[in-house]
């Protein structure tokens, strides 16, 4: 099931098996790291993201609370996220 997983890294896809983390990463040892959950979900219209915007707004002001500058602006995750839900088999679902 993982396998066939694509996961978003440092600007790349790669697949499911390749997407790692170093052992010394910040976040890894500290534990200092920014997420959302997002849901998708099966529309008239095809798949929508449950409030992306506030997602996206929120993933930006806890990046700037704790001091961490996101690598893209606002505008080019939204068009990221719409982009990979996109491209995943899923009708419905959650990611993060």
């Amino acid at each position: 099931m993982y396998n066939e997983r694509k996961m978003y890294v440092n600007g790349n896809l790669v697949p499911w098996e390749k997407a790692t983390v170093h052992l010394m990463s910040h976040s890894f040892c500290r534990g200092s790291g920014i997420f959302e959950v997002m849901k998708l979900h099966k529309t008239g219209k095809g798949r929508a993201i449950f409030r992306l915007d506030a997602h996206l707004n929120r993933l930006k002001r806890t990046a700037e609370l704790l001091g961490m500058t996101l690598p893209w602006m606002t505008r080019a995750l939204k068009r990221l996220s719409l982009k990979r839900s996109g491209r995943t088999r899923w009708k419905t679902g959650m990611s993060s």
